[in-house]
């Protein structure tokens, strides 16, 4: 298939004419997938309405930003029934232990023996989410002018302060860059 160039032109308020070619088998699923929201709605349906069901579905199953804001609404809730099912004594005491452990953990940092190798920890799938979410799985990179770059392509989860000098896995000490802003923080340090 020739190149061809990709527009996108308002046309009015919110509405764009876009133009873009397709492969017949792409054209053959976007027809395919109209003739099924024709017999779920019952209803004629435009390729835009198609476009925005088919596209609405894929983005909230792979959408990094959607997984996100599903597992913290999930774990919200979750959180919510546990308090409310958990007596106060037993609440108060797993508090103490987990600011214990906290503490015992940043201790351990503190009086790290240099001459043992220290061990990264990955790491966990939920505390990427948490980042991916709070920043939009963006690249949080500020320019000179205050601007950011914004870029969503090629992220990664950088450390602000490197593990191997105490930074931890929290995520005020985590940030979104691109790979390339990535690169230059790690030439720059």
């Amino acid at each position: 298939m020739a190149a061809v160039i990709e527009q996108a032109k308002y046309v009015s308020g919110d509405t764009l004419k876009v133009t873009n070619a397709f492969s017949e088998k792409v054209y053959k699923m976007l027809k395919r997938a109209q003739d099924l929201e024709l017999r779920k709605a019952k209803k004629n349906l435009s390729m835009n309405d198609v476009l925005d069901k088919v596209l609405s579905e894929y983005l909230k199953k792979n959408d990094p930003i959607e997984k996100a804001q599903r597992r913290e609404d999930v774990n919200s809730e979750k959180s919510v029934k546990q308090i409310e099912a958990t007596p106060l004594k037993n609440r108060l005491k797993t508090e103490h232990c987990r600011q214990n452990k906290t503490q015992s953990n940043f201790t351990k940092i503190l009086f790290q023996n240099a001459d043992i190798p220290f061990q990264r920890r990955a790491i966990s799938g939920q505390l990427k989410r948490q980042v991916i979410h709070r920043d939009k799985d963006k690249c949080q990179h500020r320019y000179e002018d205050g601007s950011k770059c914004e870029n969503q392509r090629f992220t990664e989860i950088h450390h602000k302060i490197p593990i191997s000098y105490g930074g931890q896995n929290q995520l005020q000490n985590l940030i979104t860059l691109c790979s390339g802003h990535h690169k230059v923080q790690h030439m720059n340090s």
